[in-house]
């Protein structure tokens, strides 16, 4: 005589019967559920890949800050340069420039920007910010 064993779906929750024992017990009260189970956990786990992706990221943006804070020219003309264009930069939301140097909108696009330009191409960005302002 074949034992019977009642248990629930892992799923749904509904009564499936189990008519073996032992390693091959059944989970799913059908191939549907068993696919939909396999979906949501594999949903689960990119969503957690998704949110530890977004922590790494914002780790590494903090980091950036720090480094841009601390990045300063020794040179005063440059430097003033770097704040000015770094305060219009700020009054227009960091837009993207284009002075035969490409330089993409954004805040950190900016900063690394102002960083490493030379002179000229900080004065040529300080020239084509404030022709836009005025």
């Amino acid at each position: 005589m074949i034992e019977i064993e009642q248990a629930t779906c892992k799923r749904c929750g509904e009564p499936i019967e189990l008519k073996e024992i032992g390693p091959n017990k059944r989970e799913w009260c059908s191939p549907a559920c068993k696919q939909a189970a396999y979906r949501e956990r594999e949903n689960k786990q990119a969503q957690q890949r998704i949110a530890q992706l977004e922590q790494e990221l914002a780790e590494k943006d903090e980091l950036i800050e720090q480094l841009l804070g601390k990045k300063q020219s020794k040179q005063p003309f440059k430097r003033s340069l770097q704040e000015r264009l770094t305060r219009l930069l700020e009054q227009q939301d960091w837009p993207a420039l284009d002075i035969h140097y490409r330089v993409k909108a954004g805040q950190k696009e900016g900063r690394v920007f102002i960083i490493g330009a030379s002179i000229d191409l900080l004065s040529r960005a300080l020239g084509q910010l404030e022709e836009q302002q005025s």
